[in-house]
């Protein structure tokens, strides 16, 4: 009995061990995103927004940033394990000067050994710009190096990605203006290389200049950008913005794909882990979805995600689980992310409800499996409603419909018993609705109006409009039957007709330019010249028969002259 007892007993613990193991995978394949908060104790950094990191092994490295009045140039190291935050002594240069220095919305990427900082709103007087900062993991100090070739735009809230041995960075805002250029650094030889030239802010087919986008760099040599401002200094365009671009390397080629459900600006985005060339997924969270010019914007909620699937080309709303003590992250903006072993760290920001400062660290655990596993959250997302758009329907109605009907009916049909009142009733109308674009456009705009060519056209053609009313008041009587018209009807005449016609067709290449500036949909501005071409036909088509009208009248008039005349 006893070696049966000893000889049985290892059997059901086996078979239960199995039992557990099997327990335990099938746990781990139903695993989705959750988040889990890494709570920290002693010594922390200040919170802020606008700060580079970078991560190595176990150690998230955090330089700089700012809060509401101080830009930062401290460095801390956070040990996951143990969860404390060390800060980092200073480092100076052979004259003295710190190392890298205060500064913020710098471009960043991480190497196996180091974290790379470029450029960034610099918080002091004068600083050498043209170097590169390297945060060294093993010794803990910072280094700088002199720029060997290359002498791209200065820029701050631009973004950043090592891929290979090429610190790359796309866009951001100038000194003078928004860039649209994409530029990579050598990490072996310290040089730049412009490999994308700025964009023209009217080409409907790349990636218009913008400040606060995302950017993350995806397998296969490839970047992806979503969203940001498009809006300050010369440029024009929507603030947030929600078009997202991806960028072949190898090709050199921005190609326009999925735009995302709503529209942010100062996002964070990170690959998840186990992408592959097969199947890359890039998780989006936060981000300021309100601004000046929003009119209505879908917001985000604490307990989704946004995710691109580059195999699909599509972007998802899904579910993710919340800490089991502490609950969801604020949602936040000016944040940074970067993908590590488990899943993807989140640190600081500001709070888009309130704009506190934070210095939390979150983890969004999982890869791409998770987010896969993940529940697709369905209705929502939406179309962002901004001034831009009200600005377009706005300026529409006024030239495109009652401006250019008034015009219609005073060149073709006076023959009709109420064409001025019609042709009054028309313009009065539209130039209301005109004033009241004009204004929305105004408002609608960050930099200098008029230094652009769609605001500076639209000056022009506003005070073209503007002019013919008060043109109209003073005009000379018109000849009564059997009278040629006075000198001054025929130069109020062509005064009135000339301004009128040159205002009519500026305002359809300003309209035209305008979808282009707003980044409309392709079937938008597809829609609009079709709509022009009928407009154009319509007037070709009146002109001819007008035309033909008038020369048989000529003809019988002159007929009747000779039969009088004999």
């Amino acid at each position: 009995m006893f070696k049966m007892s000893l000889g049985s007993s290892p059997r059901p613990n086996f078979h239960l061990l199995l039992i557990l193991l099997h327990l335990v995978n099938a746990t781990a394949s139903q695993e989705v995103l959750r988040w889990q908060k890494i709570s920290s104790t002693g010594l922390l950094p200040t919170p802020r927004k606008d700060m580079a990191i970078g991560f190595n092994g176990n150690r998230l490295a955090v330089f700089g940033g700012r809060s509401g009045i101080e830009t930062f140039s401290d460095t801390w190291i956070l040990d996951i394990s143990s969860r404390n935050w060390t800060k980092v002594n200073d480092s100076f240069d052979a004259t003295g000067l710190l190392v890298p220095g205060p500064r913020f919305g710098m471009i960043y990427g991480t190497t196996k050994y180091a974290m790379i900082v470029a450029f960034g709103k610099d918080g002091r007087a004068s600083s050498p710009s043209n170097r590169i900062f390297m945060y060294d993991f093993s010794s803990m100090k910072w280094n700088s190096s002199a720029i060997s070739s290359g002498n791209p735009a200065k820029r701050f809230h631009s973004k950043g990605s090592v891929i290979n041995d090429f610190l790359y960075t796309s866009h951001g805002f100038g000194d003078s203006d928004l860039l649209s250029d994409t530029q990579r650094l050598s990490l072996k030889r310290y040089g730049w290389e412009k490999i994308h030239k700025n964009i023209n802010q009217y080409n409907p087919i790349l990636p218009h200049a913008r400040y606060g986008h995302g950017l993350v760099a995806l397998p296969n040599n490839r970047m992806l950008i979503y969203g940001g401002c498009l809006s300050g200094k010369k440029s024009a365009g929507p603030c947030p913005s929600g078009d997202t671009w991806m960028y072949n390397i190898g090709e050199r080629k921005w190609v326009k794909v999925a735009s995302c459900p709503n529209a942010r600006i100062f996002p964070g985005i990170s690959l998840l882990p186990n992408s592959t060339e097969s199947l890359s997924i890039a998780v989006l969270f936060g981000g300021m979805e309100t601004g000046k010019q929003v009119v209505k914007n879908e917001k985000a909620k604490e307990n989704e995600l946004v995710i691109y699937d580059t195999t699909k080309n599509e972007w998802s709303h899904r579910s993710v689980l919340k800490d089991p003590i502490y609950g969801f992250p604020k949602l936040r903006h000016s944040h940074a992310m970067a993908m590590i072993e488990e899943g993807v760290v989140i640190f600081g920001g500001a709070s888009t409800s309130n704009g506190e400062l934070l210095n939390d660290v979150w983890i969004l655990k999982g890869d791409v499996e998770a987010a896969q596993r993940s529940a697709i959250l369905t209705n929502r997302g939406g179309s962002t409603v901004n001034i831009i758009t009200l600005h377009g329907i706005f300026m529409f109605l006024a030239w495109a419909v009652c401006i250019q009907l008034g015009a219609f009916v005073a060149r073709y049909m006076r023959h009709r018993e109420r064409w001025m009142t019609v042709h009054k009733v028309l313009m009065v109308t539209g130039l209301t609705l005109a004033i009241v674009g004009f204004g929305l456009g105004i408002a609608s705009f960050r930099g200098s109006h008029f230094s652009f060519a769609h605001g500076a056209i639209g000056l022009d053609i506003m005070l073209a409009g503007l002019y013919q009313p008060l043109n109209a008041a003073f005009r000379p009587a018109p000849p009564k039957d059997g009278e040629k018209p006075t000198l001054w009807r025929r130069i109020w005449e062509i005064s009135h007709r000339f301004t009128g016609t040159i205002a009519v067709l500026l305002s359809f290449i300003n309209i035209s330019l305008g979808l282009f500036l707003s980044v409309a949909k392709t079937g938008l501005w597809i829609s609009w010249f079709s709509y022009l071409g009928l407009i154009i036909a319509a007037f070709v088509v009146a002109e001819i028969r007008l035309r033909i009208k008038n020369k048989k009248q000529s003809v019988s008039i002159a007929g009747h002259e000779n039969i009088a005349i004999s």
